[in-house]
């Protein structure tokens, strides 16, 4: 049996008032302490009342903001709550078939609710609209198939990833993440949700400037770049986004590690 996202009515929130900072007020959710019916009805009810809470947040920033500024926005909160999904373990299929089951569905409401009532909180005591102007610096040029071209350039901090000298099946030698608080600096169009991740069309460039060993493995490389144009590639096969690398402007020193 599955059981519907709200089947249950609670005339009473199973929340506290922890404390406040700025406008923003904690809610406590016990909802794995009391009897499986009620445990069930108070997870519920804390996904519904954390959503609705975000959803008027949200609002009330998304109205000011200009067309580009939007879908910014839009594009990094659905690639955060896809990511809440998948950290909570949220499972549209879901078969509740015994008492288990329930409970593991108690769970990941549960933790739905305490990672949405964390983005309200973000969105009302460090959100910045300046933050969404990063990608703006870079400007569409033209839509080839699954890869879309800009540009343009940006500064981001995040990590070099180098693959081991016998790995013949990461699909960049060397890849760089871009760090949480920059990815909105990369440009994405509307429902691409990928990680900010890319390889680089001048590795001689990159390979000199990192100075690595090639016989030897490394460790994530803490690094502040500068990159100037993009391909997106969604392509759902084992491509990467390209850029072009213009310096390193920090990094972290290279530490060697074990290849096995």
């Amino acid at each position: 049996m599955k059981l519907p996202n709200r089947l249950f009515v609670m005339t009473t929130v199973c929340l506290t008032a922890m404390g406040a900072q700025a406008a923003f007020e904690e809610h406590n959710y016990d909802c794995e302490k009391a009897n499986l019916k009620d445990s069930y009805q108070c997870s519920i009810e804390a996904v519904k009342t954390e959503k609705q809470r975000l959803n008027g947040v949200y609002m009330n920033i998304y109205r000011n903001l200009t067309a580009t500024q939007k879908q910014q926005m839009d594009n990094k909160q659905i690639a955060w709550n896809k990511k809440r999904d998948e950290n909570c373990g949220v499972e549209e299929d879901r078969q509740i078939v015994n008492n288990d089951s329930v409970w593991q569905e108690i769970s990941a409401n549960t933790c739905v609710a305490y990672a949405t009532q964390d983005m309200t909180r973000y969105y009302l005591t460090d959100f910045n609209v300046a933050s969404l102007a990063g990608a703006a610096d870079f400007k569409k040029i033209k839509t080839d198939g699954t890869v879309t071209y800009y540009k343009g350039e940006t500064v981001v901090k995040g990590t070099f990833n180098i693959s081991a000298p016998d790995d013949d099946y990461s699909p960049c030698a060397v890849c760089f993440s871009v760090s949480n608080a920059d990815s909105h600096k990369i440009p994405r169009e509307m429902g691409d949700t990928r990680d900010a991740w890319f390889a680089f069309e001048n590795t001689n460039k990159v390979n000199s400037q990192l100075k690595l060993r090639k016989d030897k493995c490394y460790q994530p490389i803490n690094a502040t770049i500068k990159i100037k144009d993009y391909a997106a590639d969604t392509a759902e096969t084992e491509t990467v986004d390209i850029t072009t690398l213009v310096n390193i402007i920090s990094m972290e020193k290279p530490k060697i590690t074990s290849c096995s």
